[in-house]
């Protein structure tokens, strides 16, 4: 199967609904989407994960490099609605935390909210 990103946008911040597989064959194209979708001035971005199908660990490195990629502009990554699978993924490479995980996007908004509130 490939995979599908739909964009979007949630009180203002990039939204990346991700359906399909994350895995050697689709490696990239996840990438290049949210290098094209990031927005400087918010300095947030939301993958929505919950059609994700299959992620093997071409996927999760994909993952990390966008996360790098948004830390070094200044900004952040969080994922949200994560998969069944892909939640099994990331737990048993420890990688839940890291990439912060999070059940709904405005769950996700009000925890960065919070954390910058704190700096």
């Amino acid at each position: 199967m490939n995979i599908r990103i739909e964009t979007g946008a949630i009180d203002g911040i990039p939204l990346f609904r991700i359906t399909g597989n994350l895995d050697f064959d689709t490696s990239g194209r996840l990438l290049m989407a949210t290098d094209e979708g990031w927005d400087d001035s918010c300095k947030l971005m939301i993958l929505d994960l919950q059609g994700v199908q299959h992620i093997d660990s071409a996927g999760v490195t994909e993952l990390v490099l966008i996360k790098k990629r948004a830390r070094r502009k200044g900004g952040n990554m969080v994922l949200t609605h994560v998969s069944e699978v892909a939640r099994y993924v990331l737990n048993i490479m420890g990688l839940q935390e890291p990439l912060e995980v999070y059940d709904t996007p405005e769950e996700a908004i009000a925890a960065q909210e919070s954390s910058r509130s704190k700096t």
